[in-house]
């Protein structure tokens, strides 16, 4: 198998950051702290956590490495595992890189055939992942994938319904003593080797391969931690799926970076989560601004003590206005909105000082280590409060796209990377993002900017989400179409509420949607966030090209 990371002749550009990396993080940690909690992982179907100090990570960590050491695992392997957020994750994660190898997560939700391009792909020998989970037998999919797959030799499977099947069983007999662990540190990772490959949820055409280095994780990550005020005493909780970039970067390697105690919520139950703010004393979170007003029901429904939750950071989807005062009225946090992507990290985001309005108009400032410019369809800047395309130039930029080399290339313009979204800056250099370069409707020659008219529509009684998508018209060439999904028991609205509500707002009438669709459920990834091409697809489909 060829090897991609080698510490001679390393065919990535080296950034500058630190001589350390994650696993410096992590052993100094078990070092100086083996008694303190580290992690603590709230099972949906077991009524007590797991808590795991440092110095118990550290047992399994090595354990784990031993195992994968007899699986033949060698440095700049890839090995690959599947978990939704629970403690093994971070064990499985540990565990690569203390050999050397590069981590594959995977998400829980994907199927055979996503999981067999990624295994495929990047030619894993290992694969960690659960027996069953819930109604479902993940084991039994990829025991048939190991028998489809060349590479593909050993299955770690953990059974929930059999104690001697956990992952602390399994690894019961390895005896880790110094000699061991300094035959582990010998193969200790370097600051520009890979870490890590996080797929796009492929939501069109061939999932890309997003390759992490240390460094540039590190970067990616630590660029915001001053602006969100981290440190030693946070602690993290993380519901979004850990094995996509935000929970990876934030719920798992933030803390580690930090040196603060990180909280898993196996599957997303609003209610819970206040509990475990409440018992755990959670001070940081991120999710999209569904989970935030999630949240703010479940506050409004019950009793919880939320003051310790300092910060709800929100990406992925635009915040409507109202839910910035009602996070802060119902949980005591700053809802603070940011951008970013599985490449470069958070790019922008707002601070903890901005006004409410500020927070609702914008996503965020760029952080330090990070310009952001925008530029027409020739590359040429525009100034301030014009809509275009948007560039980064940023210290935790991604090093590559595996098996992808001229995809890398062209994704940058004068070395910066072209992220897709279109979008503006205000006079103090705040962000607005108006939506994907794909996803723009243009109406007459006019671009139509949906997500701010999707804003103001959600603050119509009865709309739980909406989502505006351009329909092919051959006089104007497209025109709007909304697709709500209503709140439970919600009548139903006709068009002329919609652009009602819109006029008496003073929008512009050719910004008006004049089609509608409702929906029970929006296609999504598996971080929630909507599919707009997927929706698109459905209603000129039904339409007949409106």
């Amino acid at each position: 198998m060829q090897r991609i990371s080698e510490t001679e002749n390393h065919p990535f550009k080296e950034r500058n950051g630190r001589a350390e990396t994650l696993l410096d993080d992590f052993l100094r940690l078990a070092r100086d702290s083996p008694d303190r909690i580290a992690l603590v992982s709230y099972f949906s179907d077991k009524p007590e956590p797991v808590r795991l100090t440092y110095g118990r990570m550290a047992t399994l960590v090595d354990q784990l490495a031993f195992k994968l050491l007899e699986f033949g695992v060698r440095p700049g392997d890839f090995v690959s595992y599947q978990f939704p957020n629970r403690w093994e994750f971070a064990i499985a994660h540990l565990a690569t890189i203390r050999v050397g190898a590069i981590s594959n997560p995977i998400m829980p939700i994907y199927g055979k055939r996503e999981i067999r391009f990624m295994l495929e792909r990047t030619r894993s020998r290992v694969c960690i992942g659960l027996k069953t989970y819930r109604r479902t037998e993940p084991g039994k999919m990829l025991e048939a994938l190991r028998s489809e797959l060349d590479d593909l030799e050993h299955l770690l499977l953990i059974d929930d319904e059999n104690e001697a099947g956990s992952l602390e069983s399994q690894l019961g007999g390895i005896i880790v003593d110094e000699r061991a662990r300094r035959q582990l540190d010998a193969r200790r990772p370097h600051a520009y080797d890979l870490e890590m490959i996080l797929f796009s949820s492929g939501t069109t055409g061939e999932p890309k391969g997003v390759l992490h280095s240390f460094t540039s994780a590190y970067l990616a990550t630590s660029n915001s931690f001053d602006v969100m005020g981290m440190s030693d005493a946070d602690v993290v909780l993380m519901f979004s799926p850990v094995g996509h970039a935000t929970g990876f970067l934030y719920g798992v390697n933030m803390p580690l970076y930090c040196g603060c105690k990180f909280v898993f919520q196996e599957s997303w139950d609003p209610a819970e989560m206040l509990r475990i703010v409440e018992a755990e004393r959670v001070t940081w979170t991120m999710g999209s601004a569904a989970f935030a007003r999630d949240a703010c029901d479940a506050a409004e429904a019950g009793q919880y003590d939320a003051s310790s939750l300092r910060c709800f950071a929100s990406g992925g989807a635009p915040i409507p206005p109202k839910l910035v005062g009602r996070t802060s009225r119902l949980l005591g946090a700053a809802l603070v909105p940011c951008w970013g992507m599985t490449e470069a990290g958070i790019a922008t985001i707002g601070r903890l000082t901005d006004s409410e309005e500020k927070r609702a108009s914008s996503d965020g400032a760029p952080v330090p280590g990070v310009e952001v410019r925008v530029v027409d369809d020739e590359g040429v800047v525009l100034p301030p409060n014009t809509p275009g395309n948007l560039q980064l130039n940023t210290s935790g930029q991604h090093v590559g796209y595996f098996m992808h080399d001229t995809l890398y290339e062209t994704s940058f313009q004068d070395y910066w990377f072209k992220t897709g979204d279109l979008g503006q800056l205000d006079d103090d250099g705040y962000v607005r993002i108006i939506g994907r370069s794909k996803d723009i409707v243009i109406r007459g020659g006019e671009n139509i900017p949906i997500i701010e008219i999707e804003n103001m529509l959600l603050d119509l009684p009865g709309i739980a989400d909406v989502v505006i998508v351009g329909v092919p018209d051959a006089r104007l060439g497209e025109r709007c179409h909304a697709v709500i999904k209503l709140s439970a028991a919600a009548a139903r609205p006709s068009l002329a509420d919609l652009t009602h509500h819109l006029e008496k707002l003073d929008v512009t009438k050719q910004y008006w949607p004049e089609f509608l669709s409702i929906v029970e459920e929006f296609p999504r990834t598996a971080t929630g966030k909507i599919q707009r091409f997927a929706v698109r697809e459905a209603i000129v489909g039904a339409s007949g090209a409106a």
